[in-house]
């Protein structure tokens, strides 16, 4: 029995996984964290801000729903608290968190309970128990399936109608009393955890002496018994008999109730025959004639929401062309959630990310709702949305277009004065506002027009009091520090918060879990809240700057600078010392050993070594301590960067560093991309390196720049670490056979073989150091622990 249970508890589990909307698929690991400096695919959490209209910078890559809100806003017709609560409430269920959306919401059944203690029983009701999180979902007859059989409505209907009843009878009433075992007996039928259709529960008539109104809700009570038990039939006829008497007050809900009877079984299979399209045609032709009722007018949503369902399914083209039209134009706001929904979904549906799909229809779409043409113009990333963008501008001048084509314009774009003379007409208070801005300032940037640019980006953050618009201000602040006139500005503008840390199970690029960390016990309360608010960190452009376009020299300042945090001033240091070794740059690493002491004391001692040590010992020395810190390396770190702790090994080799050259072939690409030196610079910072690549900050000399460069080319030629490395201590161990150090560092070499990134000729270095080892120092301690090469 017990087996059973537990059985069907994972079956319920992942039943009702399938009825919310899946995840994007993601391999099954192991999984890295991903540190969230901008959104790509939503705005920043939490999304109260965005369904406000603070739009901060938009983005084409954000998914549909979020781009009908921007446009809405962008084109003066806001959402008002109900919508905006429709509009999370729907992402939330969409991106799986509607548990974190709930907590601070009336949960409907929970209402019911409350409104029985209160009005009905006097008796307080237990605390809501998480095995009946889904009191109103039920298994099919299957039992491989499940549907919500008692919707939220219900549940609050019946808490308002109990009120209503006690208030007007008398808590304690007979009358009360015998309504409130009636309800009770139609929940049964509803569902919960385990339940399956099975045995009806019918509340008992009402007595003949009950007064009518009571008669009148125990005849839609017993109706309703019968609607979730699944007896459809019976249900209809008791419905559609209430539809037609006069004298009841559930008269206007029967009707639609008893179109919903004949909509259910449909729901519940996957018959799409004939007879079921023209089942759906009819009722569909009922719900238009209900809408004409006068008396209907105050359930006009519930006939709208029930004909989306059915024209969904029914006219998928013509649904989306009714859809587009009526959000575009805020026609229906009680059913917003429901529309946007069955839109963004029948838009993905017919075109996904290619209009070609179905160019007919997308035309037909495009003509008729400049909503739609605004949103697949803004999302896409070729030529001629560019020009369509910019023809939409020159016709209309209105501030979506102004919007879509800033976010393609470039310095060479047509008419680019007059584009940027119509930003500076967009006042702070815009949603357009930071959007703007920032195109305006990165393409007075592209244009030659620095001070321009950095005028505009002053103001833009001067005008953003929300700094919980993270990606806007990290947007801004990247292109500040592409602008800085000198190094304290561009450490001042390098760092970066971030949103937040995630391992990101699902790609969703949100929070692991509420409130953040990940299943008890796995990490510690520290770690977690770091992850939820992490020190400054770089970002991939300040990253690929700092490792590929800055000479060594100038990182070992930066690393003095107290413009930087401490955290990354010693990331700096270290990246920096490393360098110079590999350079041969003896001053600078000399210069920078009491530095790297002071910010990563534990590798002082090594570093104290390195430089008291004589002659060609002081290289080796060097060598030695990188040996035994495989989290040391020559480039900088985008976001978190290594997590192993210093002086260990990394199970999934990120010791040291990869060859920094681009990969020859596909073979190696692996390699180098997942470990590779930097971040690539993609998503949003394309658009201020178009190119992809680091520029040379604006602070360098010629001679500098070309230093830069000349570094950078002699590190790529380098190889992987465990190859150098090997090199440096099988020359040293030759000229230097007496050395007591040097077994040490031939197990090190021949260990940093397995762990490290390694290439065609790693094998050729490890099997060296084995040998030398073996054969010269037979009987040393560190020969005995070297039982393989690699």
């Amino acid at each position: 029995m017990i087996h059973r249970i537990v059985r069907a508890s994972i079956t319920f589990a992942l039943v009702i996984a399938l009825i919310l909307p899946p995840p994007p698929a993601s391999a099954c690991g192991p999984f890295f964290p991903v540190t969230i400096f901008i959104q790509t695919k939503h705005p920043d959490l939490p999304f109260d801000k965005f369904a406000a209209g603070k739009l901060g910078v938009l983005q084409p890559t954000y998914a549909r729903s979020y781009l009908v809100v921007a446009y809405r806003y962008l084109s003066g017709l806001p959402f008002d608290s109900s919508e905006q609560q429709q509009l999370l409430a729907l992402w939330a269920h969409r991106l799986d968190r509607e548990d974190e959306w709930l907590k601070n919401k009336n949960n409907a059944y929970q209402a019911w309970l409350e409104a029985r203690y209160k009005f009905g029983t006097g008796s307080k009701p237990a605390p809501f128990k998480k095995d009946n999180t889904y009191p109103g979902y039920k298994f099919s007859a299957s039992g491989y399936s499940v549907f919500e059989n008692c919707a939220e409505d219900a549940f609050l209907n019946a808490a308002k109608t109990l009120q209503a009843r006690s208030e007007q009878f008398g808590q304690h009433s007979e009358e009360v009393r015998s309504w409130l075992e009636a309800q009770d007996t139609v929940f049964h039928n509803c569902g919960g955890p385990f339940s399956v259709t099975g045995r009806l529960e019918l509340p008992e008539e009402a007595p003949k002496q009950f007064p009518a109104i009571l008669r009148a809700d125990r005849d839609y009570q017993i109706a309703a018994a019968y609607f979730y038990n699944g007896n459809f039939g019976e249900a209809e006829q008791r419905f559609q008999a209430i539809a037609n008497d006069p004298s009841s007050h559930w008269q206007a809900i029967a009707a639609i109730v008893a179109l919903r009877t004949r909509l259910r079984p449909i729901t519940l299979s996957e018959d799409t025959s004939n007879s079921t399209k023209k089942e759906l045609a009819a009722i569909d032709l009922e719900l238009r004639n209900l809408e004409t009722i006068p008396s209907m007018r105050s359930l006009l949503p519930a006939i709208w929401r029930m004909r989306g369902f059915v024209e969904f399914r029914l006219d998928p083209e013509g649904r989306r062309l009714e859809l587009a039209d009526i959000i575009e134009h805020a026609k229906h706001p009680s059913t917003l959630r429901e529309d946007l929904d069955d839109f963004t979904l029948l838009f993905a549906g017919a075109f996904g990310d290619d209009p070609a799909r179905s160019a007919q229809a997308f035309e037909s779409l495009r003509a008729r709702s400049p909503m739609s043409d605004w949103i697949f113009t803004f999302q896409a990333s070729d030529q001629s949305a560019a020009d369509h963008a910019l023809a939409k501008w020159n016709e209309s001048h209105s501030l979506p277009w102004l919007v879509a084509c800033l976010s393609k314009a470039s310095a060479s774009t047509p008419n680019l004065s007059e584009l940027l003379d119509a930003t500076a007409a967009i006042p702070p208070a815009s949603p357009a506002y930071l959007t703007v801005s920032f195109h305006r300032a990165r393409l007075e940037g592209q244009s030659g027009r620095e001070d321009g640019a950095l005028h505009t980006i002053e103001a833009a953050f001067a005008a953003a009091p929300d700094r919980d618009l993270t990606s806007a201000l990290n947007l801004f602040t990247s292109l500040r520090m592409k602008l800085a006139r000198n190094l304290d500005e561009f450490l001042q503008f390098a760092p970066r918060r971030a949103g937040f840390i995630t391992f990101d199970y699902d790609n969703r690029d949100l929070p692991d879990t509420a409130p953040g960390c990940m299943d008890e016990g796995m990490e510690s309360p520290a770690a977690c809240a770091e992850r939820m608010s992490p020190p400054p960190l770089f970002d991939s452009d300040a990253a690929a700057v700092l490792a590929e376009s800055v000479p060594t020299r100038i990182l070992a300042q930066a690393a003095a600078s107290h413009r930087l945090p401490e955290n990354l001033r010693r990331q700096v240091a270290e990246s920096a010392w490393v360098r110079a070794i590999l350079l041969n740059d003896e001053a600078v690493a000399r210069q920078l050993v009491p530095l790297l002491s002071s910010l990563s004391p534990d590798l002082a001692p090594g570093l104290k070594f390195d430089i008291e040590a004589p002659g060609s010992s002081r290289r080796f020395a060097a060598v030695f301590l990188i040996l035994h810190r495989p989290e040391l390396h020559p480039y900088i770190s985008a976001g978190t960067g290594r997590e192993t702790p210093p002086g260990r090994i990394d199970n999934f080799r990120a010791n040291w560093w990869c060859s920094l050259a681009p990969p020859a072939n596909e073979a190696t690409a692996g390699n180098y991309f997942y470990y590779s030196p930097y971040a690539q610079i993609n998503g949003p910072l394309r658009a201020i390196y178009p190119s992809k690549k680091p520029d040379y900050p604006r602070l360098l000399s010629d001679a500098e720049k070309k230093s830069a460069e000349t570094e950078w080319a002699a590190l790529s030629q380098l190889g992987a670490a465990p190859n150098w490395l090997a090199k440096q201590v099988l020359d040293f161990a030759k000229s230097n056979p007496n050395d007591p150090s040097v077994p040490e560092a031939l197990h090190f070499v021949v260990r940093a073989t397995r762990y490290g990134c390694t290439d065609a000729n790693s094998s050729h270095y490890s099997k060296s150091a084995f040998l030398l080892l073996h054969n010269r120092y037979p009987h040393n301690p560190w020969t005995d622990k070297t039982p393989y090469w690699y």
